[in-house]
């Protein structure tokens, strides 16, 4: 039913394994980091169908690894910004699961992890820029600082205006549906710019092993999305005013 894909190891061995879900985005994923530090990610293609595979998906990896959910250190999710079901899906299942386990969550952004992507493509430190199609003519952006296996914040998430001009250069900009996010004027102002699919969560999962004593994990009512913009849909009226019907 699932094919899985694997990820070189990145970081150390840990004591147990991380669960990771991603589903910000239409590519959603689970994945899993076993203790000798590879991960192995299920791919979701089927933003309608996250829903009902994720659960199924992380049964699969839990049976064809032999993981028992008393090995399991925590639960690791892209919390967003990014699209408003596949975000309550990721934080349903993830308090689900903590709760019957008795594990803590991790919460990363999805930018963040976008821009961790960029960082294992380019392996370069410096400051990067993430951005995500937030529709409605905006677009869902953050700003880090890579030093150190760490990343920074610069910029919180947020929505802007599609075209705005952000204050400071970043030496990456990586993006996702570029041609309707930046302009080609502000291409050319950076030093590499990278086309992305999205956030995966094997790469949430191996940015959160690097450091993940350092991490900070809540109990499972804590573990919300990060809407950004708390408005998903325009009334009718507001599509009037602006011109759309």
């Amino acid at each position: 039913m699932f094919e899985t894909q694997e990820s070189q190891p990145v970081g150390e061995q840990l004591p147990g394994y991380l669960l990771g879900f991603s589903f910000s985005t239409e590519r959603g994923s689970v994945a899993v980091r076993l203790p000798c530090a590879t991960v192995q990610e299920v791919i979701l293609q089927n933003h309608k169908t996250h829903v009902a595979q994720a659960l199924p998906a992380v049964l699969y990896l839990l049976e064809r690894y032999q993981l028992k959910p008393q090995q399991c250190l925590g639960l690791v999710l892209d919390v967003g910004p990014g699209g408003f079901t596949g975000l309550r899906t990721a934080c349903a299942l993830a308090q689900g699961l903590a709760v019957g386990w008795s594990v803590p969550c991790y919460m990363h952004s999805s930018l963040e992890i976008m821009a961790y992507q960029a960082v294992q493509a380019l392996g370069l430190h410096g400051c990067y820029l993430a951005c995500l199609d937030a529709r409605q003519h905006e677009v869902y952006a953050a700003t880090y600082a890579w030093q150190n296996n760490v990343f920074s914040v610069i910029k919180a998430p947020s929505a802007y205006p599609v075209g705005t001009v952000f204050d400071s250069k970043p030496l990456c900009a990586v993006i996702s549906q570029s041609e309707f996010l930046v302009s080609v004027s502000q291409q050319e102002q950076l030093d590499h710019f990278l086309i992305d699919s999205g956030p995966k969560s094997s790469s949430l999962l191996q940015l959160h092993g690097l450091n993940w004593q350092q991490y900070e994990g809540v109990a499972a009512h804590l573990c919300q999305p990060l809407y950004v913009r708390h408005q998903v849909a325009k009334t009718i009226e507001q599509r009037q005013q602006a011109g759309g019907g």
